[in-house]
């Protein structure tokens, strides 16, 4: 999940960083139907939650980092929900360097993954693991940059198949700093390691979703002379495939992908500095374009296939305003308010069972900040879905 703090290189060169506070964000009861809850941080430093996964109604994780105004000062942030708060689980780093999380998955109530980065010298792969409900996180052994020849590496977002079959997906650097797009699977018994895939240079994965062990999807971006495109690649139980997608002027980032089923995926970023979203009919990925101001988003997370939920901000500029859309059936509808200034939804999760007969819920998180403390803050937010809410309630 790509937030504009983060510092990790982009196909854009520079990410966003705020100069100046405009005002801390407003604690807002209620977002339309997303509701803030409160999340802890560490004092004295900037909280960061750039992905969240949930398990169940009571196992919900989420991961970012800590820092002190630098990539190298950063320190791992894992968050957990046990049906009554928010708590912080202590997470392994790796010492003397800079540790980032940026997307998280759960495969159970007691197992979870959490990936990103290490700066230690250059980037390379970080891989966290838990099998105890987070009582004890460990760093897990990924392809290092030496054995792989690569300058730099670094992983955005990770998908769980099954409990045996979990994929991570990012980028690497050669020597000669070209960016590739990289993909890597984990399975029992044979660790991570980077499998046959497309070798597509100038590309970053910053999403990716697993339907089944069979219907994987990975999504981001690759810079050809000078133009962004979207990129979408394919994994049907056999080999990744690039997959043709539509563009829609000379910056197409696509950021995170969803589905219900086979024939139902949306995959939603920017173009052009503006909301962007396209949709897999389980023949072609279709343009939905419609603009809603200047906005990105960074997560999206399926209930069914007239009910989707993306986030991400609204404004070119800092300062930016967090910001929730749903997907209808019909159209992407824009939430009527925001979480306030110089705040931002970096990911979005559905909480397995959830449907709109018998309910559920959707959690995202991301960060905001606030000028009393100074720093940047967590923000976790929940969309609580009603027994009986038909038609697809509004955003």
């Amino acid at each position: 999940m790509r937030s504009w703090k983060t510092l990790v290189p982009s196909l854009l060169g520079v990410g966003l960083l705020l100069a100046t506070a405009v005002a801390p964000y407003k604690a807002l009861a209620v977002l339309n139907q997303w509701t803030v809850v409160p999340s802890p941080n560490v004092p004295n430093r900037d909280n960061i939650l750039n992905g969240v996964s949930a398990a169940d109604n009571t196992h919900v994780w989420a991961a970012g980092y800590t820092d002190a105004g630098s990539a190298s000062t950063a320190q791992t942030l894992i968050q957990f929900w046990n049906g009554s708060a928010w708590t912080i689980q202590t997470s392994p780093n790796v010492a003397g360097s800079g540790n980032e999380l940026q997307g998280v998955a759960a495969v159970s109530s007691t197992e979870a993954w959490a990936v990103g980065g290490v700066l230690g010298g250059p980037w390379q792969t970080l891989v966290e693991h838990t099998t105890n409900g987070g009582t004890t996180w460990t760093i897990e052994s990924s392809p290092s940059n030496a054995a792989q020849g690569w300058g730099a590496s670094y992983l955005n977002a990770v998908a769980v198949a099954s409990s045996s079959y979990v994929w991570a997906a990012g980028y690497y650097n050669t020597i000669g700093n070209q960016t590739a797009a990289l993909l890597e699977v984990w399975r029992p018994g044979v660790g991570w390691v980077v499998p046959a895939q497309p070798n597509i240079a100038g590309g970053i994965y910053y999403g990716i979703y697993a339907l089944d062990t069979n219907h994987i999807w990975a999504v981001g971006a690759q810079d050809v002379n000078n133009t962004t495109l979207p990129l979408v690649v394919f994994w049907d139980g056999i080999r990744w495939t690039p997959v043709s997608a539509p563009a829609r002027g000379t910056i197409n980032i696509l950021n995170a992908v969803a589905g219900t089923n086979a024939n139902d995926v949306w995959a939603v970023g920017t173009a052009d500095n503006n909301t962007w979203t396209i949709h897999w009919n389980g023949t072609t990925w279709s343009d939905s374009y419609t603009s809603i101001g200047s906005n990105t988003y960074y997560g999206v997370g399926a209930v069914d296939m007239n009910f989707y939920a993306a986030v991400g901000y609204l404004g070119l500029v800092p300062p930016q305003y967090g910001q929730t859309a749903n997907w209808n059936g019909t159209a992407w509808v824009q939430s009527a308010n925001s979480l306030g200034a110089n705040t931002t939804l970096d990911g979005v999760t559905v909480v397995p069972g959830t449907n709109r007969v018998s309910g559920g819920n959707l959690w995202a998180a991301g960060w905001g900040f606030d000028t009393s403390q100074g720093h940047f803050q967590t923000l976790i937010v929940n969309y609580n879905i009603p027994a009986n809410a038909r038609p697809a309630p509004g955003p």
